[in-house]
């Protein structure tokens, strides 16, 4: 049987269906993605996986997230988490609804901090918004971590920067204590300085 929808007034296409009883719109420009849209939902329904996606934002999960999953950590650690919420992803995806977010916009928040010259906190946003959004999937908000397959390239020819003793012995003591701070400090202190931003596998 052919795939059917509805095409709207503003040239948008739309589809009803049904998931675990309650009716859900899909929107889109492309009668593909219209389509893989509601084979994904009526999988969800089979499944009888009800997916709470009532508007709910990057803004308000990150910070839903950052309360409930981070805050057992060292202040430290916490804070590191927080201004990359605040500063580095909000401003630039945090109004996207996490059913509407893409591939395309997380790249696009990585390409943005790049040009401004913020590289040396690409890697902690990138390991942020992939935690959030993993996190977002086990809690049903949304059906799949669209950061997943992200990852900042790494040119051959910059140097990388050395770590003095001082950073050597936090490292190991963060190691020991917290891994998640300690996975940031290795992230920033071992990073090759000249990136490019590509949706190639990890």
């Amino acid at each position: 049987m052919a795939f059917t929808y509805t095409t709207r007034k503003d040239g948008r296409l739309m589809k009803r269906v049904s998931v675990n009883g309650r009716l859900i719109t899909l929107y889109s420009t492309n009668p593909k993605d219209l389509e893989k849209q509601y084979i994904e939902k009526k999988s969800q329904d089979h499944k009888g996986i009800f997916i709470n996606d009532e508007g709910m934002t990057v803004s308000v999960w990150s910070d839903k997230w950052l309360d409930t999953y981070k805050s057992d950590k060292q202040y430290a650690t916490k804070k590191m988490y927080a201004d990359s919420i605040r500063l580095h992803i909000n401003p630039y995806i945090g109004n996207i609804p996490l059913k509407y977010l893409k591939q395309s916009d997380v790249v696009n928040m990585l390409n943005q901090l790049d040009k401004k010259g913020i590289t040396r906190k690409k890697d902690v946003a990138l390991l942020t918004i992939k935690q959030i959004l993993n996190k977002a999937v086990e809690n049903d908000y949304i059906y799949k971590n669209v950061a997943i397959g992200i990852s900042i390239k790494k040119h051959k020819s910059a140097e990388k920067e050395p770590l003095n003793d001082k950073v050597i012995t936090e490292i190991k003591k963060l190691a020991k204590s917290d891994f998640d701070a300690f996975m940031i400090l290795f992230l920033l202190y071992t990073r090759i300085t000249k990136r490019r931003i590509s949706p190639s596998a990890i």
